[in-house]
Order: structure tokens, then C-alpha cells, then sequence
């Protein structure tokens, strides 16, 4: 997987594209961090340049992947801001 930051508009938004390969599929996604009573809420927005696409990204196995990066991410965090 390739990714591309399109977009930095501002330490809360970031646009970028993912290029996946066999069989080649570009994605688009548009993600906000949103900060609240001291909790940051990441909002992810994926577009699809089709529902081949989309389904074929949502496979067995990715959900999963998913999943643990957030979850690696969530645990990462809390270290960074200790330092």
C-alpha cells in the first residue's frame, strides 16, 4: 500500500490517498481530529472510486488490520503525551 498526503489544511485535517495493489485501487480519505474535555475523537471519511472498490477494501482480514492499527495508535498516545 502507498499513501500520499493531498491535504495538510491544519493539525486537525489531513487528505490523503491510499493506492492498494492486485488488484490496483485508489482511496480517498479525509480524516478531523476533534479535541473535547481533553479526549481526541479521530473521524475518518474513506470515498471509494467505486462499490467494486469498496467491497473488495472491506474483505475479510482488513476490518481486522484496521483494528489493531487504532488500537496500537491508542496505545501509543498516552506515551506521547507523558513526554
Amino acid at each position: 500500500m502507498e499513501t500520499t498526503n493531498l491535504d495538510v489544511r491544519s493539525e486537525r485535517e489531513i487528505v490523503i490517498t491510499r493506492t492498494f495493489a492486485a488488484p490496483r485501487r485508489i482511496v480517498f480519505d479525509a480524516m478531523t481530529n476533534h479535541e473535547r474535555d481533553g479526549k481526541t475523537t479521530l473521524t475518518s471519511r474513506i470515498v471509494y472510486r467505486s462499490q467494486a472498490d469498496r467491497d473488495a477494501h472491506l474483505q475479510p482480514g482488513m476490518g481486522g488490520g484496521m483494528r489493531e492499527t487504532f488500537n496500537r495508535l491508542a496505545e501509543l498516545l498516552p506515551t506521547l503525551a507523558s513526554s
